[in-house]
Parts: structure tokens; sequence; C-alpha cells
């Protein structure tokens, strides 16, 4: 086995699944955010919901949630700051849901590496930030779970989705690298592979929304004008008609976290823990597909690919 390798065992963990938990949610003014905030308030658990509009979770509020403005994109101190706040508000956070997220939609070419930067500070860099904010004090209780909202896009090719599909595609391994670090400590990752979800934050025109191309300097490029209009009304016939439904995936996070209902076996046993969790047909055929292209080019490039090795390999 390699150092620092997993061991093939996620669900070895001592955790107590069934206990009233405390979830701190990014990204709870629209879409799947919201939702698992009102799945986890309608399961008794405590929900402590922020945005960077705190206006925008007045609804949550007065469904019983405590909110907080949080911005992802802030220095590491102000979101250490929000992160003991949350603490203090339940006396813990056992649940850390790193939602928050947009697409900049556009050619890699204008977007440039300023435009990935705006798309990264979200989608990436927004999500190690609020995860390290709260794994010191998971760290000290020996418990706590951290749930990436990963995405099928990191693992299908789409033309203007470079920056948010491979944002996703970090996020997705991000999750998985994660659960070996901190598997010691008894705390659990659970990354989210989700296909399109039917959200108010996910229709059609609300997805063509970039911060990055609403940007003062960006540019667009004629050449690709096409490309934007064919997406544009591509996005007009998909409103409201993606596959997922956003309150089904709730409920299947929340009973994962929470050891119920999708984690029971016909038996009353538990499954493993997944090492990550694919939801949504769409995504699974991606996912297939994508490892089909991976094991076609392999073999096709086999004799070129072994060639290179400088001695025998052993995978032990």
């Amino acid at each position: 086995m390699f150092p620092f390798q997993s061991t093939g065992r996620p669900g070895a963990f001592s955790t107590v699944m069934s206990q009233s938990k405390v979830w701190f949610i990014t990204g709870c003014s629209t879409g799947m955010g919201k939702t698992i905030a009102r799945a986890a308030l309608k399961r008794g658990d405590k929900v402590i919901a922020t945005a960077r509009n705190i206006a925008k979770l007045n609804d949550l509020k007065a469904d019983g949630a405590s909110v907080m403005e949080l911005d992802v994109t802030v220095e590491f101190d102000a979101i250490k700051a929000k992160a003991k706040e949350a603490e203090a508000i339940y006396g813990r956070v056992d649940v850390v849901v790193n939602n928050a997220g947009f697409a900049a939609v556009s050619p890699v070419e204008e977007l440039g590496g300023e435009g990935f930067v705006i798309q990264y500070k979200v989608n990436v860099f927004g999500v190690v930030n609020v995860t390290n904010a709260f794994l010191p004090y998971m760290r000290t209780r020996k418990e706590g779970t951290i749930i990436m909202m990963g995405s099928r896009s990191g693992w299908r090719k789409l033309k203007m989705l470079g920056a948010y599909s491979s944002s996703k595609a970090a996020v997705n391994i991000l999750g998985e690298i994660l659960a070996l670090e901190v598997a010691p400590f008894n705390i659990r990752v659970l990354t989210v592979v989700a296909g399109g979800i039917a959200t108010d934050g996910q229709s059609g025109k609300a997805s063509l929304r970039s911060e990055a191309t609403s940007h003062p300097d960006f540019v667009g490029i004629d050449d690709y004008a096409p490309m934007h209009d064919l997406l544009e009304e591509y996005s007009n016939t998909l409103e409201g008609k993606q596959l997922g439904d956003p309150v089904k995936v709730a409920e299947v996070i929340l009973d994962v976290v929470r050891g119920e209902g999708v984690m029971r076996t016909a038996d009353g046993g538990l499954r493993e823990w997944p090492e990550r969790l694919v939801l949504g047909s769409d995504a699974e055929y991606d996912i297939r597909n994508t490892v089909k292209s991976h094991e076609k080019g392999m073999e096709e490039w086999h004799d070129v690919l072994v060639s290179t090795d400088r001695r025998e390999f052993d995978p032990r």
C-alpha cells in the first residue's frame, strides 16, 4: 500500500448517527443550500444558514434557523471569526456543508486567468477556507462531518464551462483526499457528485449569470458569439427541467449523515460510508462515459503507456 492511501474501510467511524445535529450551511439564499437547511430543520436538527445577503435568509429564520452573513471569498481570518461565532451559537457545529458556488459561463480564452481566479475563489478556495475554519473544533471533539458539494460537471467536457467544471473536478478530488487526512480524527467527509437539479438557483437563465463575465475587466471575443448564442438557446429550453429533485437530494444527504433511511440495510445494519455519493442518473451516465473513455484510451495506447517505465510497476 502506498503511504497515506485509503484503507478501504471508510465506514469505520464511531460517531453516534441519530442524535440531533447542528448544521452550518453556506450559500443558503437559493438552491440546494436552502433545501438542505429546510430538510435538516424538519428532522429536528439545528441549522446555521449563511449567505452573502442575510436578508435572503428571512424565510429560514422564520422556520427556526439561525442566520449569518458570510461571503466565502473574504480573508481566512474573517472566516475563522465566523466559525468561532457559529460554534458559540449552539456550543458546537457537527456538519459543515460547503454549498456556496456559481458558474462562470464563457470560453477559457474569454475568461482568462482573472476569470478563473474569480471562479475558484468561491468554488474552491472558499471551500478550503470554510472547511479549515471548522476543522480545529472537530479535531478537538474527535467528531464531525464535512460535506463537499461536487458535481457531475467535474466528470464531463462541455464547451463554455471550463472554469466551472474544472473547479468542481477540484472539489470532487479535494473531498476524497481530505477524507483520508481527517479520518484519524473521526471526522467524515461526504463528497456529493450530483447531476442537474431543478432548484430556484439553477434555472436556465440563472445559470448564465456569472460574476466572472460581469466583471468590469471582462471583454468578450466576437469569434465565440455563436457559442454564447447556442448556450443561451439551450439554457432557455432547460429551465426547470433538470432531472434531479432538490428535496430528494437533500433527504438522501440527511439520511447518510444521520445514518437513517437509505443508509439502513434490509437487515437493520448500516451501509458503509460512501467515498463519494453520486446522485442522479445523468451523473451516473456522465461518470460512466468518462471512465469508459479513459479505459479505451489506455487500452489503445497501452504499449506506449508502459514504455516510459524505468522498472516493472508493483501496485502493492
